[in-house]
């Protein structure tokens, strides 16, 4: 389950439920959450594990990895 597909569902099952509540719960700025979510930048290691124990491991911190590795190869691979 990617980010969006986890927020989603929380609205749902939580009323009030906000990013603006997760990034907080997470200590990390919001602009932040919309770039690793975009796979614009990849979390460190340790973000990267309390999303996945946030989310109760629905969400892997390693497919957030991944995504930004994935997406900055293919940015690189358009300069060429």
């Amino acid at each position: 389950m990617d980010l969006d597909e986890w927020l989603f569902f929380e609205k749902k099952k939580i009323p009030g439920f906000t990013v603006k509540q997760f990034c907080k719960d997470l200590d990390i700025h919001v602009a932040t959450f919309y770039c690793i979510k975009s796979g614009q930048r990849a979390p460190s290691s340790k973000l990267a594990y309390q999303i996945e124990k946030y989310t109760n491991g629905k969400v892997k911190g390693w497919d957030l990895i991944v995504k930004a590795m994935e997406r900055s190869s293919c940015i690189k691979k358009q300069e060429n």
